[in-house]
């Protein structure tokens, strides 16, 4: 496999769960935070982007500054890290992303970038994968604190692929125990 570089964004205050970092929530016997190392665990560096934490990983950790700035923010953070062509982004927050998923992703990338589509037809930004030559230059003289995921895409060629539903995140308590009770149901 061809190199690549994981940024995992896990800077997020949480407000939908109270405040509490959902990063350390567990689905099954895994935290978060553990799977998103899971999924990226075949990159050659990965970036965690957020608040210090204490972790066996190679990660580097960086963070956004000021923090908070949100995930545009937190790429551009990770970006002098970065050294691998092809750049996977994940969220911490997103129980059923794994490795194959994340080759799934880097298999289809053609143009600047490649994400998943629901099966309701919406584009789920997170995970994606970058080339590196088109973010550095999308994100050359953006303002980068507080801009929407989306507006990063905004010009870019974007390539959509199924993601089977996989593209599920934790923002909010219910979404957290719904993706458990499915880890346990999936699990029997």
């Amino acid at each position: 496999m061809d190199p690549f570089d994981a940024v995992i964004l896990a800077g997020g205050r949480s407000s939908r769960m109270g405040g509490r970092d959902k990063s350390a929530e567990s689905v099954g016997d895994t935290s978060l935070l553990e799977r998103a190392f899971l999924a990226a665990s075949e990159a050659d560096r990965i970036v965690l982007v957020g608040p210090s934490r204490s972790f066996e990983s190679h990660a580097i950790q960086v963070a956004e500054d000021p923090p908070g700035g949100g995930p545009v923010a937190g790429i551009a953070a990770a970006l002098p890290q970065l050294a691998a062509e092809r750049v996977v982004v994940l969220a911490c927050d997103m129980p059923f992303v794994d490795a194959a998923y994340v080759r799934s992703l880097l298999a289809a990338l053609e143009g600047d970038v490649v994400c998943g589509v629901d099966g309701d037809g919406r584009v789920q930004y997170l995970p994606c994968v970058f080339s590196l030559g088109p973010l550095l230059q999308r994100l050359s003289g953006t303002q980068v604190h507080g801009a929407p995921l989306r507006s990063l895409f905004e010009g870019m060629d974007v390539t959509l692929i199924p993601d089977g539903g996989i593209a599920v995140d934790c923002d909010t308590p219910e979404e957290l125990e719904a993706a458990r009770r499915a880890v346990e149901v999936r699990d029997l």
